[in-house]
């Protein structure tokens, strides 16, 4: 009995052994390490598909400039595939090594791509496992390769510049973070429709020689029906976005324009925090949205230095206005979504959670529903006193 025990436990830990190694391990020196990922397509609608690789600096070994620190900072190379299999492939034949992307940030799609339908671009991304579903999606109207070629303000490697731009700008809520898994999430509900954030090339207002006349910038967002961009976000129209599904981000600031024949005289509100509830109301059969929003936020700017602040009327002015610009933000957003036929504030989600059985008698029959769907924003919104600031 013995003897047969001890046996069994020497298979086991003979099969462990066995097991714990790495079928497709490959040593560090016969990888590139790749930050970005870019999609285009060429002219005939061939895959151009581009990868941001970190150059380590002269002598120092690739695993050791992993995360940028000790990197001289980073080469974009380029091929053509019919399929990012293909393609990703290809760039062995220009490194001499496999493209490793368990360091990826990013990935750069270009519009034409986006227009045609994710899907399928998308299929072979979320096969490799070592790609991270945490990568940072973003759209441009530029080409992808250009983008991931530019130089950043800070940054050696755009991609990383990038990604913290996108990031940072969260805080003014003009733009939005979404990465793969968030946006493949969405494309696999019938629910709700993804959304993306942008990137582009905007002229260099400095006039430091040393930098480059075109620079990246994240303003905006992208719409998407289903798996297909169907439109562009201004930043206002992105923070009315913001407003609803992400109020937490919202930093502001929020600009009012004061009365009067001197334009510059405006305040600025930043927003301390807020809270979004979506609530479905049915009413006589009828389904309608209903949308609260309660914000505090205390002005961080006075460009009327010949009106205090704590003027009771000044003040019953500030908060109206402050309710009416987060309105009109999110009214802006809202029209776009329905123009374009695209539920990107999950409505139908909202429905079907709490009215299951309604939502399955008028899922058919959604996207006309939509159009003209009724949409009640109830803002309660508030500039706090400079006294309960602490």
């Amino acid at each position: 009995m013995i003897n047969k025990r001890l046996t069994i436990l020497a298979l086991l830990i003979f099969v462990v052994l066995i097991l714990s190694g790495c079928a497709d391990y490959k040593e560090i020196d016969e990888t590139t390490l790749i930050k970005g990922i870019g999609i285009d397509l060429t002219e005939d609608e061939q895959i151009k598909y581009s990868l941001q690789i970190i150059q380590p600096s002269p002598n120092v070994s690739q695993g050791e400039s992993q995360n940028g620190a000790t990197s001289s900072g980073a080469v974009t190379i380029s091929v053509v595939g019919e399929t990012i299999d293909e393609a990703s492939r290809k760039t062995i034949s220009l490194t001499g090594r496999t493209p490793y992307y368990g360091h990826s940030e990013l990935i750069v799609i270009n519009e034409k791509v986006a227009k045609k339908g994710l899907q399928k671009y998308l299929d072979y991304l979320v096969r490799k496992h070592d790609i991270r579903g945490t990568s940072i999606m973003v759209f441009v109207k530029e080409s992808a390769n250009k983008i991931l070629n530019s130089k950043h303000v800070l940054q050696k490697i755009s991609a990383i510049g990038i990604q913290h731009s996108v990031n940072g700008m969260n805080q003014m809520g003009y733009n939005i973070t979404t990465d793969l898994f968030q946006f493949m999430t969405a494309l696999e509900s019938k629910t709700i429709d993804p959304v993306g954030g942008i990137i582009s090339l905007t002229k260099n207002l400095s006039s430091d020689k040393n930098l480059p006349q075109e620079i990246l910038a994240s303003f905006g967002g992208v719409i998407f029906k289903g798996d297909k961009l169907v439109d562009w976000l201004t930043p206002k129209e992105t923070r009315g976005y913001n407003w609803v599904k992400e109020p937490k981000e919202v930093k502001g600031p929020v600009i009012i324009q004061v009365p009067g024949k001197d334009k510059t005289q405006k305040v600025s509100i930043e927003v301390k925090n807020s809270a979004t509830k979506i609530r479905p109301v049915i009413e006589n059969n009828k389904i309608k949205m209903e949308i609260k929003i309660k914000s505090l936020g205390f002005v961080i700017e006075n460009m009327t230095p010949e009106i205090q602040i704590e003027d009771k009327k000044f003040r019953k002015f500030l908060n109206k206005m402050f309710r009416q610009t987060v309105k009109n933000e999110i009214e802006k957003t809202i029209q776009k979504s329905k123009q374009n036929g695209a539920d990107i504030f999950g409505f139908a989600q909202v429905l079907n959670r709490k009215y299951p059985k309604k939502y399955q008698q008028v899922s058919r029959e959604w996207d006309s529903i939509l159009k003209d769907l009724e949409v009640d924003i109830l803002i309660d919104a508030e500039i706090m006193r400079s006294h309960m600031l602490k």
